[in-house]
């Protein structure tokens, strides 16, 4: 499979990607607004993010043509936005941070979108909590 600048894509990431326009596009023709979050998995760059850690990726570039086709806000890129790393993740080697999640909403919302809060501070993580037979294990989330 090939995408718009000419690379081989994964099938993976372009089912997602297609699925995820198939959706905004029976919400727009349904004349309903739209809010997607979503890890995505997608560097946008600095295009998007300001102060983002790295360049667009190639599932950024998917989710780029998306947001440009339906003229979709993203707001972690967005003045109404705080903070920009969505996900902070230490291995025995390295401190790796990303902006690969995403809030965008359809244009319509713009006046009534207030702020958007990335955790950065990690003051409010997602966990998993499973039962084990010792009790409950948690897992916190490495994205904000």
């Amino acid at each position: 499979m090939v995408w718009a600048s000419g690379k081989p894509r994964r099938r993976q990431n372009i089912a997602f990607f297609l699925a995820l326009e198939t959706e905004i596009e029976k919400a727009t023709l349904a004349g309903k607004s739209i809010v997607i979050e979503t890890d995505a998995n997608s560097k946008l760059g600095s295009k998007y993010i300001p102060n983002d850690p790295h360049e667009i990726s190639p599932n950024g570039e998917l989710l780029d043509a998306i947001i440009e086709r339906h003229t979709l806000t993203l707001g972690n890129g967005s003045p109404k936005c705080r903070g920009t790393v969505t996900r902070k993740r230490t291995t025995r080697n390295r401190t790796e941070t990303s902006a690969i999640d995403v809030v965008t909403w359809s244009s319509d919302l713009n006046k009534h979108i207030v702020s958007v809060h990335i955790d950065e501070d990690i003051q409010h993580v997602l966990s998993k909590i499973h039962n084990t037979k010792k009790g409950a294990k948690i897992k916190e989330s490495d994205h904000n």
